[in-house]
């Protein structure tokens, strides 16, 4: 009952900290509205095509999923990590733009590593369908290289999808190239780390090859926390036995303080 109060709290706060509706619609967000979305939106295709056009069906859809997803840290790992996953960088971005496959395609990860075979397999053949990183970061994450299987789902969507025109921005069409000058040039080593809060003590426990993977999507993309925060429903629930109980409280306060919080 606790660990769901705090959640509803804590989700509420987020709801009018973001400035709820009206709702913003990033970039991406723009492609997942479209019909016929070309790479790399076409291979996330689930939820646009349960979701379609209609705005509060994608918010319904990726506010459940945030909660979900700090219900079931919570319940394994007690309610310090549901408020530490609540209060990170990528779950305030995901909160503020809702028309993402992120927020569902996350839940969907943390099924696969929580979840006993065959039933992980399941959640991450699902997650494929929403989003391509699900099955490479379960497989990272657990070591179960059966996990990588559902990448067939997402070979066959790659082949049906259609390429960015060249009407596309330079960022869609030429990714690794926008994303090097933005990840490199610009980004600077706090945003790296201090997104992470209070949380970043739980990377000394994550598996190399999955953060190394959450790291490396800085050369193919535009984004910076949403991206290597993927992980980080594992990363949390790792955070609270590492905590002493003295200083639990005034390191939540801090973590949901953090201004780093804002990097998108």
């Amino acid at each position: 009952m606790s660990i769901g109060l705090s959640v509803a709290a804590l989700l509420a706060l987020l709801w009018w900290e973001v400035g709820g509706p009206p709702w913003r619609i990033s970039p991406d967000g723009q492609y997942y509205l479209q019909a016929g979305a070309p790479r790399p939106y076409g291979l996330r295709w689930l939820l646009p095509w349960l979701c379609r056009s209609h705005v509060y069906w994608w918010i319904a859809c990726s506010y459940a999923a945030i909660a979900a997803t700090a219900l079931i840290v919570g319940w394994h790992a007690g309610v310090t990590a549901s408020v530490l996953f609540l209060g990170l960088a990528s779950t305030r971005t995901n909160a503020m733009f809702p028309i993402l496959t992120d927020q569902l395609g996350m839940l969907l990860l943390l099924g696969g590593v929580m979840l006993p075979w065959p039933w992980n397999l399941v959640s991450v053949g699902i997650g494929a369908m929403v989003n391509e990183k699900v099955p490479v970061f379960a497989a990272a994450w657990t070591s179960e290289i059966r996990l990588l299987l559902p990448l067939g789902i997402v070979w066959f969507a790659w082949r049906r999808s259609p390429t960015p025109s060249e009407q596309s921005p330079d960022w869609l069409r030429r990714p690794w190239t926008e994303a090097r000058k933005k990840a490199w040039e610009i980004l600077d080593a706090r945003q790296l780390l201090l997104p992470w809060g209070i949380a970043a003590i739980g990377l000394l426990h994550t598996p190399p090859l999955a953060l190394l993977l959450a790291y490396a999507q800085l050369a193919f993309a535009q984004d910076r926390a949403r991206l290597y925060q993927w992980i980080a429903p594992m990363v949390v629930m790792t955070v609270p036995s590492l905590i002493p109980p003295v200083l639990l409280v005034p390191l939540l306060v801090l973590h949901w303080l953090n201004p780093w919080r804002r990097v998108l």
